[in-house]
């Protein structure tokens, strides 16, 4: 069964990948064995990938580096079939919008933001974060990355009204397997493509569509993409034997 095609979606279902950093032991990119994962995924996996995002380094990371990785990473996905996203995870706004505004000067339009997590933001001020990061780049596409490392997650009734006021919101990411919450994303949110891992995904395939954000299923190609198909097919007896 196919997914419902009465859903406009802002960005299409795909398998996401998360391209992970090697590092030297002085803390300088391993950029051959980083140049070599990026192809590897690209080749055979998905054409949508991106750095700073489940791995953690995007915190932790100095400006210096953080340009050279978004420069290789822009190298390494300049066909024009990839789709590479940069992550953005700082306590400051400010050092967000700065990062977007160098990487978009590569050529990036696509992004995964999270929220300052210094302190829980409150709703009034989730709302703003999104207003002025998104409004600041309306020729960008943005992804959330829900997680409670922020101190707070974002609910579906927030991203209801977060997606009406952003209309190039296009995505979430949510790390959860819990069937209510993944119902209520869809429900709230059905314009945006919610992307889960291997634990959530068979149940947003089910309960009405999803992406996939391959993490532990990165050490099989191939389980990973048979996983995805089944998925996309809601192919309920493929599904839970990936899964298990």
């Amino acid at each position: 069964m196919p997914n419902d095609s009465s859903r406009a979606l802002r960005h299409p279902p795909c398998i996401l990948g998360a391209c992970c950093l090697p590092w030297n032991e002085d803390d300088t990119l391993a950029e051959s064995d980083f140049r070599n994962s990026v192809r590897k995924l690209l080749g055979g996996l998905t054409r949508h990938s991106y750095v700073f995002g489940t791995a953690g380094e995007g915190h932790a990371v100095t400006r210096a580096q953080f340009d050279r990785v978004c420069r290789v990473f822009r190298e390494e996905m300049s066909a024009p079939d990839a789709h590479p996203m940069v992550g953005l995870i700082s306590l400051s706004q400010l050092e967000v919008l700065e990062r977007i505004e160098f990487a978009r000067g590569l050529g990036f339009r696509s992004f995964q933001i999270s929220l300052p997590s210094w302190g829980a933001l409150t709703p009034a001020e989730t709302r703003r974060f999104f207003r002025d990061v998104c409004g600041s780049f309306q020729d960008c596409q943005f992804l959330h990355y829900n997680l409670l490392r922020t101190k707070r997650l974002v609910t579906p009734q927030e991203y209801a009204v977060l997606a009406d006021e952003n209309p190039n919101l296009v995505a979430t990411k949510n790390s959860t397997a819990d069937m209510g919450r993944i119902a209520g994303l869809l429900h709230h949110a059905p314009q945006l493509t919610h992307f889960f891992t291997e634990a959530g995904y068979a149940y947003g395939s089910l309960a009405g569509g999803c992406g996939f954000l391959v993490s532990i299923a990165s050490c099989n190609f191939a389980g990973a993409r048979a996983y995805y198909e089944a998925g996309q097919r809601r192919d309920p007896d493929g599904l839970w034997d990936r899964q298990r």
